[in-house]
């Protein structure tokens, strides 16, 4: 019995230790990860840089009627251009007269 139960263990040991990988394997991996990662950064934030437009991606453009005063904004982000606009308004009228209900906003493709 004795033996049996020291036999189990040892090949419950071994199986363990092949499953496991070492730390150097474990850093290796995350290391390929990381760089993946920063590649995808690099990527996104040099098309965010650029300007360019990705295909099929719409652009808001809103605007504001004061007075004689007329102001508009636009951004891939529809939330976004209406807060442009409103600031816009904001700085040159008091904010009583910059009503986020005013803004109209409109869609291209």
């Amino acid at each position: 019995m004795k033996f049996k139960t020291v036999l189990f263990v040892a090949l419950f040991a071994i199986s363990t230790a092949r499953a496991m990988p070492s730390d150097s394997e474990r850093i290796a991996d995350l290391e390929r990860q990381v760089a993946r990662l920063t590649e995808q950064v690099n990527i996104l934030l040099a098309e965010r840089s650029s300007g360019k437009r990705v295909e099929n991606e719409a652009v808001y453009v809103c605007s504001l009627n004061v007075f004689t005063s007329h102001f508009r904004a636009e951004n891939g982000n529809r939330g976004r251009a209406r807060l442009d606009v409103l600031k816009q308004c904001r700085n040159k009228h008091d904010g009583m007269f910059c009503k986020n209900e005013d803004v109209r906003c409109e869609v291209y493709r």
